[in-house]
């Protein structure tokens, strides 16, 4: 028997899944999610919060919903799968090749009003002695952000609850903030 646990087999570089690793023999399992139904929920989660607080998301009026995005570990599929899922519902992925790139632009349509959506900032929280997913890095990086962007954050979005976790007890809580 072979069992993956918790990361479907996928290139690193595209997320597609493997499907040799997969279907290895008859006793080959995979116990985790599907990491883009996932993403594609993560993705709608946010816009639907948008769309539900449109009058009011927009911290400093400038017509733009400017997000920041924690990125876990680049190569993995549920990562992808996630930084795919949340700039395709928001508009701010461009397709390039039939994938979704990361251009951070785009403007949506929210309850008949227009908005620029755009990625301000986005990282893979990696810290020095290369551990990613990490919750601390994640909490240094929107002190960065929040110093450089400032009232232009309206979303924090992140890649897992850790790293969410951290950046709303560093800065989003005190800054009233949906993470």
């Amino acid at each position: 028997p072979l069992c993956w646990f918790n990361r479907q087999p996928s290139s690193s570089a595209t997320g597609e899944l493997d499907k040799d690793a997969l279907n290895f023999n008859g006793n080959t399992y995979y116990v985790g999610f599907d990491a883009n139904q996932g993403a594609e929920l993560q993705g709608q989660m946010v816009l639907d919060y948008i769309k539900k607080n449109a009058d009011t998301i927009d911290r400093n009026g400038d017509g733009v919903i400017g997000y920041v995005l924690a990125i876990g570990d680049i190569g993995h599929n549920d990562s992808i799968a996630r930084t795919r899922g949340v700039r395709s519902a928001l508009g701010t992925g461009v397709e390039k090749d039939g994938v979704v790139d990361a251009a951070p632009i785009g403007t949506n349509a929210v309850d008949g009003k227009e908005y620029t959506i755009r990625e301000l900032a986005a990282q893979e929280m990696k810290n020095s002695a290369g551990a990613t997913w990490d919750a601390a890095t994640a909490g240094n990086a929107i002190g960065t952000w929040a110093a450089s962007f400032g009232d232009e954050i309206d979303v924090v979005v992140s890649n897992n609850d850790g790293m969410g976790m951290s950046m709303f007890n560093a800065w989003a809580k005190d800054n009233k903030v949906p993470t």
